[in-house]
């Protein structure tokens, strides 16, 4: 028995939610980086 893959996805988790694109649609990959506070913002607004 052979296992062929013939779909590869990049799998994310957005809030509760995963979600996946098929890798050809993908550009690239950023991690995020240091968030710096914005003065007197919303505390929704991260930064």
């Amino acid at each position: 028995m052979t296992l062929t893959i013939k779909n590869k996805y990049v799998i994310f988790k957005l809030g509760e939610e995963y979600y996946g694109l098929p890798v050809n649609n993908v550009l690239f990959i950023e991690r995020i980086g240091r968030i710096t506070r914005i003065p007197n913002s919303p505390k929704y607004i991260l930064g």
